[in-house]
């Protein structure tokens, strides 16, 4: 769907799943999880509700969607590659926090969701083979990260 942006004359937004998740995020960070409704997000997309639902089955996804996005620029913010295991644990430490800064909301939800994205999976996989490759058993990464 081709949506006029108003007050731009000719621009045109192009509804997708990616703009839907990247306003739910601009919505949550501006007002809190609780203001986050398919109307409220249809609104500042600027079309009506069920148009949403045509790139999102329902909420449940839109917030499984903002898990992986935060997981995916906690990964993007981190440094290059380090020396020690300890200190690669400790740059996506960091990494984390300071995108959870920026998305106070996220917490609560990042380890509730029951559906995990590529970026979530992706996360985990390298937080886990990081701990594996300093020489954890299975066992002992798990519960390191858990």
């Amino acid at each position: 769907m081709v949506k006029e942006i108003s007050g731009i004359p000719g621009a045109k937004l192009q509804l997708g799943r990616e703009l839907v998740l990247e306003r739910a995020m601009e919505l949550a960070d501006g007002a809190g999880l609780g203001a986050l409704t398919m109307r409220s997000l249809a609104q500042s997309l600027g079309v009506k509700p069920m148009s949403v639902y045509y790139y999102v089955a329902n909420k449940s996804e839109i917030l499984d969607g903002l898990v992986d996005r935060v997981f995916e620029e906690a990964d993007a913010a981190r440094l290059g590659h380090v020396a020690s295991w300890q200190q690669a644990m400790h740059n996506r430490a960091i990494a984390l926090r300071n995108t959870l800064v920026r998305h106070k909301w996220a917490l609560g939800l990042l380890e509730s969701r029951m559906s995990p994205g590529v970026a979530t999976l992706r996360h985990h996989n390298a937080t886990l083979e990081t701990l594996r490759l300093a020489g954890f058993d299975v066992e002992l990464a798990t519960r390191a990260y858990a």
